[in-house]
């Protein structure tokens, strides 16, 4: 039985050293694995940062590339452009280049890779409409024409500001509107530089008393006589820029003398503002057929817009937004983005093979 018992001790070792043996490989074996794993996935994920970091850096060039590219945009009108929020044809032209612009170039880059949508950027909107000052005083303010002295001026050699009175080619009185921040407005009185200040203004807006003053004190008294022309700072600002004319409470002209008379004026701003040829929309408040409606179509051809709006106070905000999407249409179809197109294409070829060759 000795004999037996020992084999059987035997038998029972080797089965247990045999079972350790295994037990031991199979944990070194996935131990092993492990160790693997995680310096793959450390790998991994340094070259995924890496990469991130690269696709980083060439989104951050091309944002600022983008922002250049971006068009300013500059507004003459009457008080549908000088509006505020919803009902201000800025604002809404703004909203349809975010869901319009943007959506257009923005893309996605799949495989975990973040979105580098551009998202942050508007365009700039240059209001120079007023709702108190008449369709004289805008197209002046515009460059069309000249504007002077109504009668002769006596400037002090001190820079105290003397009252005066504009008026255009015309003779007639030019009535401006205060700014909203009651700043002097930069002007040259011949080549003398200096201000316009707004000394008087009524409640509704209106400057009723206007004063041009010396930037620096001169060396004496000056005498300007009557006639003598005055450049503001509306008119040399923002030359040769993306443009939109809309006077829409112009609609009630009584005769077509005086309709050819507003559509020949608004060909006079464009060609005043140097505006390239194809950055420009001239939008009409008219109904289709009518005379305005057809002298427009005749002199701007695929620049101008119809569009028909009620009274201001009436407008609502879908108005506008279908105003804005219009000439939001009219400015892309000139190629008024296409720079900022041509970035964002460039920016996204740049960024996938940053992504391939990672």
């Amino acid at each position: 039985m000795r004999r037996w018992d020992r084999l059987y001790h035997l038998a029972v070792c080797l089965l247990s050293a045999a079972l350790a043996v295994i037990i031991w490989y199979d944990v070194s074996h996935q131990s092993r694995e492990l160790v693997i794993w995680q310096a793959e996935s450390a790998a991994v994920s340094k070259e995924e940062l890496a990469l991130r970091s690269r696709m980083r850096s060439v989104y951050k060039e091309y944002s600022l590339r983008f922002k250049e590219a971006l068009p300013g945009i500059v507004f003459w009108g009457d008080s549908y452009v000088s509006g505020s929020g919803k009902r201000d044809l800025a604002y809404q032209v703004n909203r349809q280049l975010e869901n319009r612009l943007l959506e257009d170039i923005n893309y996605y880059l799949t495989r975990g890779i973040r979105n580098f949508n551009f998202h942050s950027f508007r365009v700039a909107m240059i209001r120079r409409g007023s709702a108190v000052e008449d369709f004289d005083t805008i197209t002046a303010r515009a460059g069309v024409g000249k504007i002077g002295l109504a009668e002769d001026m006596v400037l002090p050699e001190r820079t105290d500001p003397v009252t005066v009175m504009l008026v255009n080619e015309a003779g007639r009185k030019l009535v401006f509107g205060a700014r909203a921040d009651r700043r002097y407005r930069m002007a040259w009185m011949g080549d003398l530089e200096g201000y316009l200040y707004d000394m008087t203004v009524t409640p509704e807006g209106i400057i009723s008393k206007l004063a041009f003053g010396r930037r620096i004190t001169g060396e004496a008294a000056e005498t300007f006589p009557a006639g003598t022309q005055v450049t503001l700072e509306d008119t040399l600002l923002y030359q040769d820029t993306p443009t939109i004319l809309f006077f829409g409470e112009m609609e009630n002209l009584d005769s077509p003398e005086e309709i050819r008379w507003f559509v020949r004026r608004q060909k006079e701003i464009i060609d005043a503002r140097n505006v390239k040829e194809n950055e420009y929309v001239v939008a009409g408040n008219c109904e289709d057929g009518s005379l305005l409606d057809k002298e427009l179509q005749k002199t701007f051809g695929d620049h101008y817009l119809r569009v028909s709006l009620p009274e201001m106070e009436d407008t609502a905000p879908e108005d506008f937004e279908r105003l804005g999407a219009g000439i939001y249409e009219k400015l892309d179809e000139a190629g008024c983005f296409d720079e900022a197109k041509e970035v964002a294409a460039r920016c996204r070829e740049e960024m996938e093979k940053s992504y391939s060759s990672g």
